[in-house]
């Protein structure tokens, strides 16, 4: 999936940047740019927790990993 961060800079009409997410479907705005990240790795393949199976964001792995209650057998 192809991921284009459009920044309109907008100071004329008083507006902050904008990123758009372009995977067909979605079209989500954002005017935060962290934001919008957390959001590109919902369209990225999932990662799994070895321990549980969960789905987790490239982000949130390492912190549910040390949180993960299960462990493997």
């Amino acid at each position: 999936m192809h991921m284009i961060c459009f920044i309109t800079h907008r100071k004329t009409h008083g507006q902050p940047f904008i990123c758009e997410c372009r995977v067909p479907g979605c079209g989500r705005t954002f005017d935060y740019e962290p934001t919008f990240y957390n959001h590109k790795q919902t369209h990225e393949s999932h990662l799994q927790c070895e321990c549980c199976d969960k789905f987790i964001t490239r982000n949130a792995l390492h912190w549910h990993k040390k949180s993960c209650q299960i462990k493997p057998h």
